[in-house]
């Protein structure tokens, strides 16, 4: 008799990270709404394209709204779940004085402070609560980053904004294949170099 699989929490591949959220945690197989679709890259593989695929880029191809991930218009308590993907870097902005030519700009868009990361990742997962029916899935895709010499843990504020609103479910850790390009500085360094990102799994609960 063949032994089932055994979904571990640790994976180096997105794509089987996102077909365990969806085995162990999305009854119908797909999600209902990605807030931050960019160019599809989690729909490949067998992934099925989610019903509402949102962006705030008006050129991508394959959107269904033009919008920001903090208003929807989508009808509250509508939809099972949300995935939310958004920028997770700081000091690197398209368009922005200092910023258009670095390679970065050209392959994420981001925030100028920190407490404009904040202010995005906590308006919309307000949104995501509303649009979501009781006990729906939010899944959020984060990594933690170092800014002005700090460690900002991304993960553990993300918990900790959605706390009057979600319960957490599960949690994956994604090791990367591929490093993300260093910090252009000179000097000793202060902080370990980022090499994972995380997938938070979030329970719509009433507190």
């Amino acid at each position: 008799m063949e032994k089932p699989e055994v979904i571990r929490s640790l994976y180096d591949d997105q794509f089987k990270i996102l077909d365990s959220i969806l085995k162990l945690h999305i009854k119908e197989k797909t999600f209902d709404v990605d807030l931050t679709y960019g160019n599809g890259a989690f729909y490949k593989n067998g992934i099925p394209q989610p019903q509402h695929r949102f962006d705030i880029d008006d050129s991508l191809k394959n959107i269904t709204k033009v919008c920001n991930s903090n208003n929807t218009n989508l009808p509250s308590a509508s939809v099972n779940s949300v995935i939310f993907d958004p920028p997770f870097l700081t000091y690197i902005k398209k368009q922005r004085t200092g910023n258009s030519k670095m390679v970065m700009s050209r392959r994420f868009s981001g925030y100028w402070t920190s407490e404009e990361l904040s202010e995005h990742y906590k308006s919309s997962i307000k949104e995501a609560a509303r649009i979501l029916k009781h006990k729906g899935i939010m899944v959020i895709k984060c990594q933690d980053i170092v800014h002005n010499h700090k460690l900002f843990c991304t993960h553990a504020h993300i918990l900790n904004w959605c706390s009057d609103f979600f319960r957490l479910k599960d949690l994956f850790v994604q090791a990367a294949k591929h490093r993300m390009p260093a910090p252009n500085r000179k000097g000793i360094q202060k902080h370990a170099r980022i090499f994972h990102s995380y997938w938070i799994i979030l329970q719509r609960w009433a507190k």
